[in-house]
């Protein structure tokens, strides 16, 4: 019986490890932004404004591989504009091909007021679901963006709000 509860205590001890590794983290950073990313996906900074976290897919088999992507851009208007700033997102999204807004909020991105958006929109035949974070500061405008296959969105928004959450701006 002791062996028996020992061999539990290890294996629940190497079950705990394990998962711990898989989700550790490091802090991305450049000059305009910090952001955690568990170590299982892969950053890309495609340029000066804009930033690329492919997400882990495991065994999934979708057309389009689930992502967010962090883009910046001058702020020409005051803080207090974020409204004015998500009216212009929310018009680029009807503009889309079957663009459809489900949701629009105001919520808290770590530490920033924001705007999040849920959309869809038709992407070369495959229905994209879209999470995004708008954060306007007296410097800089951010989109923060996640997509997915529409199939596949639920199963990775937990890890992609995780992320997005940890976004503080410089």
């Amino acid at each position: 019986m002791r062996k028996t509860i020992s061999m539990a205590i290890v294996a629940t001890t190497m079950i705990s490890l394990c998962y711990a590794e898989s989700i550790k983290t490091y802090t991305f950073e450049n000059k305009k932004f910090t952001i955690d990313c568990p170590k299982s996906c892969r950053v890309s900074e495609l340029s000066d404004n804009m930033v690329s976290i492919l997400l882990p897919t495991g065994k999934s088999k979708v057309k389009y591989r689930p992502s967010i992507a962090i883009s910046s851009g001058v702020n020409s208007a005051p803080k207090s504009d974020l409204d004015a700033f998500v009216v212009m997102i929310i018009g680029k999204i009807l503009q889309y091909p079957n663009g459809t807004l489900i949701e629009s909020n105001r919520i808290q991105l770590g530490d920033q007021e924001a705007h999040q958006l849920l959309f869809t929109r038709e992407q070369s035949g495959v229905t994209i679901a879209y999470l995004e974070g708008c954060i306007v500061t007296p410097e800089r405008a951010y989109v923060l963006l996640y997509g997915a296959d529409s199939e596949d969105f639920d199963n990775h928004v937990d890890m992609a709000i995780d992320i997005m959450n940890s976004f503080k701006a410089l």
